[in-house]
């Protein structure tokens, strides 16, 4: 044991004063002698004797009761508690400032008492120690102040949402700090920490001290995704939103409702019950006017988080679809009887060769019963399908050799020749979202169209969108990046089948140039990694957009505005480089276009799992510089910090001190009127 303030033992001498007063008694006696008192005066000695053993006991237990206030004092401490430091050390002040820290627990949220556990550890150190404060979102440098200028930093520190691969950002904003103690304040969720973050941790070259901030059990709802019912929005008609709902907890939730917004108005709703840990999809209603875009929310109510309540989105209502159709001169076709003349279609012809010429927007091409296709042009053509095209795919009369050698690349298989047996196109998946919106109710006893030749279409991959009555696959849709890609499997001449003459043929192929049209996703999180694409058709060159136009994001609730980075490409992309912090729809002005965009905060904090006390104790159990639920005291100009591992020996001494007391009491109360 020593002290960390022994020059305050020196009071240990005012002890003096009371031994000395108990030793000299200088009250005066007069001794009077009566005759035949020899038995009063031998109980009188032997009662004086009690009375100076009860006195000596007394006095022992105040001695020992102040000695103890004066050690406490002088703050006792063990030898293997403390370490030296050099005046002017760092010490790094780590605060988790995640959407997760937002929930509240009692009269304070998470982050704000971080915020207040943060202050008392910063009162805790020394005048010299030089403090630095970094929320876990920054990846700055962190700057460091003397003691009392840190607390504002504290007070300035606000929510953002996490980012990609955070933990690793941490790491190196930790590691780069020079600081020589880490104290680091969070909930320790366990979707923003994995177990390897630990690791990461132990290979600082600092003294580490990890302080959870401990939750209630929180019973989260949040709102996972939502997508539309159909590929897409025509004005003037009815949609429909499908919404994806999470129970997060282990207790189920009945009567949740679920409502969407228009235009800060609400325009359907939904309720639905939840069983303990299940996902849920439900799908509602919404009108559609004559707008060009739809911005809106999908919004719920629960008592655990709040930053997932609410989802945002912005649906674009295409003016026009271009559509591309590619055939041979000599070939006999139908298909542009159905666009020419509509002005929702921008039809046009072309020639193979002009296939790579065609804009960056996303538009539904058609290759019919081409004899030859280049790989260079059908290369261009599936870059244009990841981007959130559509292509329809007819096979050629006579052999599908190069057909199948081109989509041999991505997996899809056709066969060579014409299988001649006469068969009905008899199953429709009608269950398919292809397939959402195009009747009010399936139709039955069907006519159903006549296939006399056809060639044989791989059936492991993609949607079998039409079959024969043979189980084979006649028209197939494809996932392809962001677009799709549709399969025929005869030539869509009368002698193959009767398909194109048939009710059926012109929805279905209205629904592939409609599924062309979502160039835009629905909405973006604010940690968005990937690019955005461009909604409108202009190229960029570098991070200049052709004809000078100037491009912005604009916050309309705060009146602010970011500037993104473009990157080069014959179809701009948008990065915003984690600079979106809120959730909202912000208008993207391009020139004098303005778009809406909705971003969203990311839902990979929705779980409420935190690391325990104890699986942090396990996870750190073989660390030589990581401390759980403690950190290190500094004490005036001698520079010591304290790691406390057991109850510190000055509130150990106060307790004896109060014992004492407690006892003497007693004592006094059991000897009254005999001391």
């Amino acid at each position: 044991m020593t002290f960390l303030f022994p020059e305050r033992l020196w009071f240990l001498f005012l002890l003096l004063i009371p031994l000395i007063i108990h030793l000299f008694d200088f009250r005066k006696t007069i001794k009077a002698y009566f005759p035949h008192i020899r038995i009063l005066r031998e109980l009188t000695e032997k009662t004086k004797r009690e009375q100076t053993l009860k006195r000596w006991i007394l006095f022992a237990i105040r001695f020992l009761a102040f000695a103890f206030i004066i050690l406490a004092f002088c703050m006792p401490v063990r030898k293997n508690e403390i370490s030296n430091i050099a005046s002017g050390d760092k010490l790094l002040i780590a605060i988790d400032n995640s959407l997760s820290m937002r929930y509240q627990s009692g009269s304070y949220t998470l982050l704000q008492q971080a915020k207040n556990s943060a202050k008392e550890a910063i009162n805790n150190q020394s005048a010299s120690t030089l403090i630095g404060i970094m929320p876990l979102s920054s990846t700055i440098k962190p700057n460091f102040h003397l003691k009392n200028e840190s607390t504002q930093f504290i007070d300035s520190i606000s929510y953002s949402p996490s980012f990609i691969d955070q933990c690793k950002t941490i790491f190196h904003t930790l590691n780069n700090s020079t600081a020589k103690s880490i104290i680091l304040f969070s909930d320790f969720q366990k979707s923003d920490f994995p177990s390897d973050f630990f690791q990461l941790l132990d290979s600082i070259n600092a003294n580490i001290y990890l302080m959870p901030i401990e939750a209630p059990k929180i019973n989260n709802i949040s709102i996972d995704s939502v997508f539309l019912g159909s590929p897409v929005v025509v004005k003037n008609s009815q949609g429909s939103l499908y919404v994806k709902l999470n129970n997060n907890s282990d207790i189920a939730e009945d009567g949740v409702k679920i409502e969407v917004y228009l235009n800060n108005k609400s325009v359907g709703s939904v309720v639905t019950n939840l069983p303990a840990n299940t996902q849920t999809t439900e799908e509602i209603s919404f009108p559609i006017g004559e707008n060009n875009y739809l911005t809106g929310k999908v919004s719920t109510v629960d008592n655990g988080y709040d930053f997932d309540n609410n989802l945002f989105f912005s649906i674009l209502i295409p003016s026009d679809i271009r559509v591309y159709h590619c055939y041979e001169n000599d070939y006999k076709t139908l298909i542009p009887n159905i666009f020419i003349g509509d002005s929702l279609f921008n039809y046009q012809k072309i020639n193979l060769d002009a296939l790579t010429n065609t804009n960056g927007q996303p538009a539904f091409y058609i290759l019919e019963s081409l004899n030859n296709i280049s790989p260079d042009a059908f290369n261009n053509l599936l870059k244009k399908v990841q981007e959130g095209s559509a292509a329809f795919i007819v096979p050629p009369t006579n052999n599908a050799n190069y057909l199948n050698s081109l989509l041999s690349k991505i997996n899809i298989n056709i066969g060579n020749a014409l299988d001649e047996q006469s068969l009905r196109i008899e199953n429709i998946s009608f269950s398919l979202p292809f397939f959402k919106g195009m009747f009010t109710s399936p139709p039955r006893d069907y006519d159903y169209p006549l296939v006399n030749k056809y060639y044989h279409l791989s059936k492991s991959i993609g949607n079998n969108l039409l079959s024969l009555t043979n189980g084979d696959p006649f028209l197939k849709q494809i996932n392809y990046g962001k677009g799709y890609i549709y399969i025929v499997a005869s030539p869509l001449q009368k002698e193959f089948t009767s398909l194109v003459q048939h009710q059926l043929f012109v929805p279905i192929l209205l629904q592939m140039a409609f599924s062309s049209t979502q160039a835009m996703d629905l909405y973006y999180f604010t940690n968005q990694s990937a690019g955005i694409p461009l909604p409108i058709n202009i190229s960029a060159n570098g991070d200049v957009l052709e004809n000078n136009k100037s491009i912005y994001l604009i916050d309309p609730i705060n009146n602010t505005s970011y500037i993104p980075y473009i990157t080069q490409g014959e179809r701009a992309m948008l990065f915003f480089n984690n600079a979106i912090q809120r959730a909202e729809i912000y208008n993207l002005t391009i020139g004098d276009d303005k778009i809406p965009i909705a971003f969203n905060y990311p839902r990979n904090e929705s779980r409420p799992i935190f690391w325990t006390r104890n699986e942090l104790d396990s996870l750190t159990k073989n660390s030589t510089n990581i401390t759980i639920g403690r950190y290190p005291i500094t004490y005036g100009g001698s520079n010591i910090a304290v790691n406390p591992s057991k109850l510190p020996l000055w509130i150990l001494f106060i307790i004896l001190t109060i014992a004492l007391l407690i006892t003497e009491i007693i004592l006094l109360r059991i000897w009254k009127n005999r001391i």
